[in-house]
């Protein structure tokens, strides 16, 4: 496991979802293309998070039959769950409940954020904290925050570097820092909420 995470760069919470997408008491297949399935899912599940925590901070109010769905699929997940802990049924509704957080991103009221909270206590696989820019691959506790490594700083470092340089148009150089950060097998993804990062999967 240490080898997956250190070495191959893979998710922590991408691993534990692959871990339990097999239901228990049952012949598990781990693969690589499990892992490869997972660390999809995962991204899926932070970006439908902070498109739920947006919806909540702005307000909406429940009007939306959309989150009247989500609530329904909350409890399916939930009842996937209490079925002997079907986890593959489990993580197949949660999943359901994302497509439908994404579909569906200008309808979303608190209850969307609810969701995301919500399948986040039953699996265990949402990244709900996000410390500055890091992604699903690097999401850590508030705690764990106050000890941030020297590498992480200085990645964050170079990607403030780059973001002033794209804003002063300074392209040359935004793209030198993009190739240190590659370099540093590092991928950067940038977005209108801003850049997020990870380290590059080796699987």
């Amino acid at each position: 496991m240490r080898e997956l995470v250190n070495d191959r760069g893979v998710a922590p919470l991408a691993l534990r979802l692959a871990l339990i997408s097999g239901q228990y008491r049952k012949p598990f297949n781990f693969t690589f293309s499990t892992l490869r399935d997972s660390e999809r899912h995962v991204a899926r599940f932070s970006e439908a998070f902070n498109i739920a925590q947006r919806a909540r901070d702005r307000g909406n109010k429940e009007a939306s039959t959309v989150g009247e769905a989500l609530e329904d699929r909350y409890q399916s997940v939930l009842n996937a769950l209490l079925d002997d802990l079907n986890t593959p049924a489990a993580i197949a509704q949660a999943l359901d409940g994302v497509r439908t957080i994404l579909g569906h991103k200008g309808q979303l009221d608190k209850r969307a954020y609810n969701f995301m909270r919500g399948i986040s206590d039953l699996l265990g696989v949402v990244p709900t904290t996000k410390i500055l820019s890091a992604d699903p691959h690097e999401t850590r506790t508030e705690s764990e925050a106050l000890d941030v490594d020297p590498l992480t700083t200085k990645i964050e470092e170079l990607i403030q570097a780059r973001s002033e340089a794209r804003k002063s148009r300074d392209f040359t150089l935004a793209d030198k820092i993009r190739d240190e950060l590659l370099a540093m097998n590092i991928e950067i993804k940038d977005s209108p909420n801003g850049t997020s990062w990870r380290k590059k999967s080796k699987i």
